[in-house]
């Protein structure tokens, strides 16, 4: 069994509007936590064979549990009732249950070196994303996009550094939108029946 390391589109520095297949090189990272998922890359790659490691790298995710920017969209949609979000980053809302599956797929089939495990029918921007979590949960807010510039963060995000995953079977790529669907009716029957 090789070992399984989990990695990030913050490898790449975000600067192609096509997105970045497995095969092609990292760098340079986009901020100090893509420096760092780097670090962990070189450090499996440099110390292990190629046929005793996988690396799969992965973005935007969302699951059951933990902080994510499905809940985050949901909640301050609640609260506010009018959202301003990012428009000019592109990327792939990915379920981290589809992560846990395209990994065991690629598993099954003895995959080695590197693998993009990200949902399927991307690229979005968040302003696309957050606009399709409200439509599909049916929470009322006025929704805007704007730019990065106009929502500026401590750590540079990547632009463009949406991954393209090639070598995924592609009986385990979900369309993002239907999984985000399925997501949310599951948050409705754990929470009793309220809107998502």
């Amino acid at each position: 069994m090789p070992l399984c390391h989990i990695s990030t589109d913050y490898v790449f520095p975000g600067l192609k509007p096509e997105g970045y297949r497995p095969d092609e090189p990292p760098g340079p990272p986009a901020n100090a936590y893509g420096e760092s998922k780097l670090a962990g890359e070189k450090a499996v790659s440099e110390t292990l064979k190629p046929s005793q490691y996988l690396i799969c790298r992965t973005q935007w995710l969302y699951g059951t549990t933990g902080r994510n920017f499905v809940d985050t969209i949901l909640k301050t949609a609640r609260v506010r009732g009018r959202l301003r979000v990012v428009n000019d980053q592109w990327g792939v809302p990915t379920h981290t249950r589809d992560l846990a599956e395209q990994i065991a797929a690629l598993l099954k089939l003895k995959a080695r070196g590197f693998a993009h495990t990200v949902g399927g029918g991307g690229p979005v921007t968040w302003f696309d994303f957050a606009r399709e979590i409200l439509d599909a949960s049916g929470v009322a807010c006025e929704l805007a996009p704007c730019t990065s510039e106009e929502f500026p963060r401590p750590a540079k995000r990547p632009a463009h550094a949406w991954l393209v995953n090639t070598n995924v079977p592609t009986e385990a790529v979900r369309h993002w939108t239907g999984r985000l669907r399925e997501h949310l009716a599951e948050m409705t029957a754990r929470e009793g029946g309220r809107p998502a």
